[in-house]
């Protein structure tokens, strides 16, 4: 399973967010939500306020029951095997596995958590503790390149669009509105930056079409000569 699948997975966001909210008592609100939200749908509780509520407080046991663990089991102490049983334990591994098979028919759970466990044990064989083994397993200080199609479902801080000129997008000579909405699945990456390069050579042609939306958006050019 390549990297960029593995952590772009719900189930992946799920137990790799238990380990962050264990980890981190004060951490993001927003992790703490997508972990809640999973679990409605993973044990069935998104059209019911009652089980919505006992799912957010089986949450508040799992971080505490976590925590204790991963304070007595330092990454050096344990194999990422232990690890992934002991968070798809709190989780409910039958009512997870019946969850993935329902919702993404093609997906084998087994391959999916054995791809878990392996990024899992890189990880923690570079951490000197949980905290680094999170911005390991999640490449918190990488920098990722992709193609447009490649980044569809994904979402970063800052995104750089490295040369827009003909050469890289020759597809717009091919089909104009479907090179256009590849244009628009690489910008809709970028949660708060974009940052285009480009020449002041060529721009005659299909790709001219895209030079015009920019400069109709108002987005500004700096000349870095």
């Amino acid at each position: 399973m390549a990297l960029q699948d593995l952590l772009k997975n719900e189930t992946t966001h799920l137990l790799i967010g238990l380990l962050r909210l264990a980890y981190e008592p004060h951490g993001p609100p927003t992790i703490w939500q997508d972990v809640s939200t999973s679990l409605e749908r993973v044990h069935s509780a998104t059209d019911d306020e009652v089980a919505q509520h006992r799912v957010g407080e089986n949450l508040t046991e799992m971080t505490l029951r976590l925590r204790a663990w991963l304070e007595s089991h330092p990454p050096s102490t344990v194999s990422a095997a232990d690890t992934v049983q002991q968070i798809i334990a709190l989780v409910n591994g039958t009512a997870l596995r019946r969850y993935v098979k329902a919702t993404t028919p093609g997906e084998d759970f087994d391959l999916l958590t054995g791809a878990f466990k392996a990024r899992l044990e890189t990880s923690i064989a570079l951490a000197a503790d949980w905290g680094d083994m999170l911005n390991e397993f999640e490449c918190t200080e990488a920098v990722v390149l992709l193609t447009a199609h490649r980044s569809r479902g994904l979402e970063y801080h800052t995104v750089f669009f490295l040369g827009i000129h003909d050469r890289q997008w020759w597809a717009l000579g091919r089909d104009l509105v479907e090179g256009t909405a590849t244009f628009f699945v690489g910008l809709s990456r970028a949660a708060h930056r974009l940052i285009l390069t480009t020449d002041r050579t060529n721009r005659a042609g299909p790709i001219a079409s895209l030079f015009t939306m920019l400069t109709e958006a108002g987005v500004p050019e700096i000349d870095c000569g």
